[in-house]
């Protein structure tokens, strides 16, 4: 998403999203560049998405610090069961209650660190 600045039209998201189902992809990730409640004036605005998923497991990426337990609850509620929590070594503190809230909620998680090169 960074590289074309977040501007991916909901016929794309339609297009690729339906053909990695299509593809057998298990789980597929649709978020903004930025995670969960990164689509701001700071990080641009994110495209829509649309329902074309039939068989695969949506998941999102969430940034601590720029997603909060409240937007995570807001995805669970849309029907995402995934997600990944990205995070610097920094933040590691505050990514466990992002962790521990979408392991309450069934989701399963995971967790990244960026930039670990």
């Amino acid at each position: 998403m960074h590289a074309i600045r977040n501007a991916s039209t909901p016929a794309d998201l339609c297009r690729i999203t339906a053909a990695l189902d299509a593809a057998g992809v298990d789980a597929i990730e649709v978020a903004h560049g930025d995670g969960l409640a990164g689509a701001s004036l700071t990080f641009g605005p994110g495209s829509n998405t649309d329902d074309v998923v039939q068989n695969a497991v949506f998941t999102t990426l969430l940034l601590p610090g720029i997603g909060t337990l409240y937007e995570l609850q807001k995805a669970y509620d849309l029907g995402v069961r995934s997600v990944r929590v990205a995070m610097h070594s920094t933040e590691a503190d505050i990514a466990v209650q992002h962790i521990g809230k979408a392991r309450e909620l069934g989701m399963d998680v995971s967790g990244s660190l960026m930039v670990s090169h």
